[in-house]
């Protein structure tokens, strides 16, 4: 209860300036506030991700350097295959992240790779792979590119917006006296909602593709598949999560592929290189272990 609000606060101001901005905006230019307030928002998004790893990061979270050890070594080896240099990994300290993870932050010069504390919990071949599968999204441009996305997405959404507003037969459905009546709030926020809904399909198609080339790449830093089904099977076991969710759920919900598949990728990537893969016997031996540790753990 105390790291979850600690946790969202950075969201909840961020959403709260941006409601804030795009009142002000709606007010100062009636008939071009869409437009702006996307160029808006797309410059100061770059700008936090270029200068977040210096200016936001060390406000809300505390940092040290990664330890010196199998674990350092193998994330090194990883990031600089990938053109890294040599100290690419910091903790980021969280007692409300219970599963291995990284990240790059920043843009361009400012990049840098962080990893979670849980991460140290992993063997150091499989924590390779999950820092090898960040690098790659770096490599990929997909924080770029996502930005870009979504401000296509964005401009589509508040253009809608914009028409709505203006339209007469809008107004006279809810006897808004003007565009800036408080009776069209409930206009924007159905919008909203029934654009999300829709796009979500479309946003989650396109992370997925991101990923499963993550994934790819994340094989060739490290050519070990073995290592990475090892690695999907301890998350979606120490997770409690469904390997094979439904169609629907993928569709609404699903911004990574299904465990089974990214299996799958990794299986089908060792038959190309003709490389070794686990036993099933030490798999279910390991799956044991992680399953009795995850519901000790609840």
């Amino acid at each position: 209860l105390q790291d979850w609000p600690l946790q969202h606060a950075p969201t909840w101001a961020l959403v709260g300036l941006g409601a804030a901005g795009l009142a002000a905006a709606w007010r100062r230019w009636p008939r071009s506030w869409h437009w702006r307030t996307v160029v808006a928002g797309t410059v100061l998004a770059a700008a936090i991700s270029l200068l977040g790893p210096f200016v936001f990061d060390p406000l809300v979270t505390a940092t040290r350097p990664l330890p010196s050890g199998p674990l350092r070594d193998a994330v090194v080896s990883v990031a600089q295959r990938a053109g890294y240099p040599s100290e690419p990994a910091v903790i980021a300290g969280s007692r409300s992240v219970t599963e291995g993870g990284a990240h790059v932050a920043g843009l361009g010069p400012s990049q840098r790779i962080l990893v979670n504390e849980a991460l140290l919990g992993l063997p150091p071949e499989q924590a390779a792979v999950v820092v090898a599968h960040e690098v790659a999204h770096a490599e990929h441009a997909d924080v770029v590119r996502s930005a870009l996305f979504t401000a296509t997405g964005l401009f589509a959404g508040l253009w809608l917006s914009h028409r709505l507003l203006h339209s007469p037969v809008v107004r006279r459905a809810v006897a808004a006296r003007s565009g800036s009546d408080p009776r069209l709030v409930p206009v924007v926020v159905a919008v909203a909602a029934v654009g999300t809904l829709l796009a979500a399909p479309v946003t989650n198609l396109e992370s997925r593709i991101a990923e499963t080339a993550a994934d790819e790449r994340a094989l060739e830093l490290t050519g070990d598949p073995a290592t990475v089904v090892r690695l999907h099977r301890r998350l979606v076991v120490s997770g409690l999560s469904d390997p094979t969710p439904p169609a629907w759920f993928r569709l609404l919900f699903g911004t990574h592929p299904p465990t089974a598949a990214r299996i799958r990728q990794a299986v089908a990537y060792a038959g190309e290189k003709d490389a070794p893969l686990p036993s099933v016997t030490q798999l279910v031996a390991q799956e044991r272990s992680l399953w009795h540790r995850a519901i000790r753990g609840r």
